[in-house]
C-alpha cells in the first residue's frame, strides 16, 4: 500500500532543516490541536499524523534511519515503505513534544500527565524525658515541611513572565569544553540542560516552586519507647508529584538519661543508699518512683546489694496489660569517722 511520507505530512521538502521542521510542526500543531477543535475528527487525525511525523523527523538518528528505509522517488513525493513505519514511534508519547511546543510558543510549560509519585518521607529527631518514654504521653511538635508555592503554583516563575533562551548555551542545553583533546560537550550549568531559563523568578518562593513552612502536630508517644524507636505519622511528609499522595513522617526517638533511674527491660532500677543502722535494725523509707514517692519497708539485717521490688512500678508492657517492677538495690553506707562511744559499741558487738 502506498503511504504518504512524513515530509509530505508536514509539508516540508526532503532537505528541510531541523529548524524548518520544528517551525512547521509548531504552526500545524496549534492549528489542529484537539482542544482548539473539540468536535472536528479530521483535525484530530491530522494532529496525530503530524505529531507522528515530527517525532521521527525531529530526531536526527531516527530521521537518518527513516530516510534509509524510505528512498524518495524522483517524480513523486510519495514513498513506498519497505517495513512497518510504526517501528519509528512505537512506545513513545507526545507529552514531551507538546510541552516543548507550548513552552517555546507561549513562554511557559503546559500541564501534562505524568506518572503519579508519592512524596518523599521525612525524618524528625525528637528527644524526650525518661518518664515520657516510660509511661507515654501526647505531645505537640513543630515540624518543617514544603508546600507548593501559592503564587506560581510550582512553575517557579513570576506570573505574567515566561522563559527565554539560555545565553550561555544558546538554547542547546550543552556547552563545549575546550579542556583536553579532543574537546567535549557537557550539560549547561546555567539552564541545567533545558536550553531555556526563567526571565524573572517567583518572588515568594525565589524560583524554587515550593515554600518552607512549619506546622504543629499532635501525636501520642506510646509507653515503653526506647532510643532509636521510629514512630510513623502517615501523609505528613513531602508533597507528592503529579497529584500523588504525600510521604510519611518518621519521628526518631532519643530518650534522655535520668539522674536516678535506669531501665532494664520493663523494670526500673533504683539504687537506694541507707545507713548501717537502718539496714541492721530495719526501717520505713520513702523511695522515688516514676509517678512520685512511695513508702517501702526495709527488713532488719538487710545486706548491701539486696534487691527489693516495688510491684507494678515499672514500665507498662507494649501489649497494654500489666507493667514491670521497680527494682530497689540497697547500698549500705558506712562512715569513715565514728565517735568514740559508737566505736566502743561496735567493738562490744563484735566480741
Amino acid at each position: 500500500m502506498i503511504e504518504r511520507s512524513y515530509y509530505e505530512t508536514l509539508g516540508v521538502p526532503f532537505t528541510a532543516s531541523q529548524h524548518e521542521i520544528k517551525k512547521t510542526y509548531h504552526r500545524l500543531a496549534l492549528k489542529h490541536h484537539p482542544d482548539r477543535n473539540p468536535k472536528d475528527k479530521d483535525s484530530e487525525e491530522k494532529f496525530k499524523e503530524i505529531t507522528e511525523a515530527y517525532r521521527v523527523l525531529s530526531n536526527p538518528q531516527k530521521r537518518a534511519k527513516y530516510d534509509d528505509y524510505y528512498a524518495p522517488s524522483i517524480h513523486s513525493t510519495r514513498f513506498r515503505p519497505r517495513i512497518n513505519a510504526k517501528q519509528f514511534y512505537r512506545g513513545e508519547t507526545s507529552n514531551e513534544l507538546l510541552r516543548d511546543i507550548f513552552r517555546d510558543i507561549l513562554g511557559y510549560p503546559i500541564k501534562h500527565r505524568e506518572k503519579v509519585q508519592k512524596g518523599e518521607d521525612l525524618r524528625y529527631h525528637l528527644s524526650i524525658p525518661f518518664e515520657v518514654a516510660a509511661l507515654g504521653k501526647e505531645i505537640d511538635i513543630e515540624v518543617p515541611y514544603h508546600k507548593l508555592c501559592p503564587t506560581c503554583h510550582g512553575v517557579k516563575m513570576k506570573p505574567g513572565t515566561g522563559l527565554k533562551q539560555c545565553p550561555r548555551c544558546k538554547g542547546k542545553g550543552k556547552v563545549k569544553r575546550k579542556q583536553g583533546k579532543p574537546p567535549f560537550e557537557s550539560i549547561c550549568r546555567k539552564c541545567k540542560g533545558e536550553g531555556k531559563i526563567i526571565i524573572q523568578p517567583c518572588l515568594q518562593c525565589e524560583g524554587e516552586g515550593e515554600i518552607k513552612l512549619n506546622r504543629f502536630l499532635s501525636f501520642k508517644i506510646p509507653p515503653g519507647v526506647e532510643t532509636g524507636t521510629r514512630l510513623r505519622i502517615f501523609e505528613r511528609g513531602s508533597l507528592g508529584l503529579n497529584g500523588g499522595p504525600p510521604g510519611d513522617l518518621y519521628i526518631v526517638i532519643n530518650v534522655n538519661p535520668h539522674p536516678l533511674f535506669e531501665r532494664k527491660g520493663n523494670d526500673i532500677i533504683y539504687h537506694l543508699p541507707i545507713s548501717l543502722r537502718k539496714a541492721s535494725l530495719g526501717t520505713e523509707i520513702e523511695v522515688p518512683t516514676l509517678e512520685g514517692k512511695t513508702c517501702m519497708s526495709i527488713p532488719p539485717g538487710t545486706q548491701s546489694g539486696k534487691i527489693l521490688r516495688l510491684k507494678r512500678k515499672g514500665i507498662p508492657f507494649s501489649q497494654g496489660i500489666g507493667r514491670g517492677d521497680q527494682q530497689v538495690i540497697v547500698e549500705v553506707k558506712t562512715t569513715s569517722r565514728l565517735a568514740a562511744r559508737k566505736r566502743r559499741v561496735l567493738k562490744q558487738c563484735a566480741r
